[in-house]
C-alpha cells in the first residue's frame, strides 16, 4: 500500500499552518509584553520565530518544490525570502549593527515570514482554482 501523498501534503500545510498561529499568538504576547515560558524578551522571540518560521518552510516549501519545481515563481521569490531571513538571524545572532534594536529586528522578520505566507498560500490557492497551473 503506498503513501497518499495528497494527504501528507494537506497535513503537512495544515501543520505549517497551525505553527503559523502559535507563532502569530507568541508574536501578539510579546507585543503586549505578556511573558511566555522560555520567551522573556524580543531576542528570544525573534529566534523561537524563527524556528517556527524554518519548520513551516519545511514543511510547505518541501511540497511545493516537489510540485511546482524549483524555477517555479513562488518557490524562487519564497527562497529569496528565506535567505533574507537567515541573512537577518547572523544579523541578531551575531550583534551587528546593522538593525538598531531586537524589537525592529522582530517587526522585519515578522514582515519577511508574512510575506512568505502570504506567496505560499497564494500559490496553493492559484493551484486550487486551476490559475497558473
Amino acid at each position: 500500500m503506498g503513501i497518499n501523498t495528497e494527504a501528507t501534503s494537506n497535513m503537512n500545510y495544515l501543520l505549517a499552518a497551525g505553527l503559523g498561529l502559535l507563532g502569530l499568538v507568541i508574536f501578539i504576547a510579546r507585543l503586549n509584553e505578556i511573558e511566555l515560558p522560555f520567551i522573556s524578551d524580543d531576542k528570544g522571540t525573534f529566534l523561537i520565530l524563527s524556528v517556527l518560521g524554518f519548520l513551516m518552510c519545511t514543511l510547505a516549501m518541501n511540497i511545493a518544490i516537489e510540485k511546482y519545481g524549483w524555477t517555479d515563481i513562488f518557490v524562487v521569490l519564497s527562497s529569496l525570502l528565506g535567505i533574507l531571513v537567515v541573512f537577518l538571524m547572523g544579523i541578531v545572532i551575531f550583534n551587528l549593527p546593522f538593525i538598531s534594536t531586537d524589537r525592529d529586528a522582530l517587526n522585519l522578520l515578522i514582515v519577511l515570514l508574512g510575506m512568505k505566507v502570504l506567496l505560499t498560500n497564494s500559490q496553493r490557492i492559484f493551484d486550487l482554482l486551476g490559475i497558473l497551473y
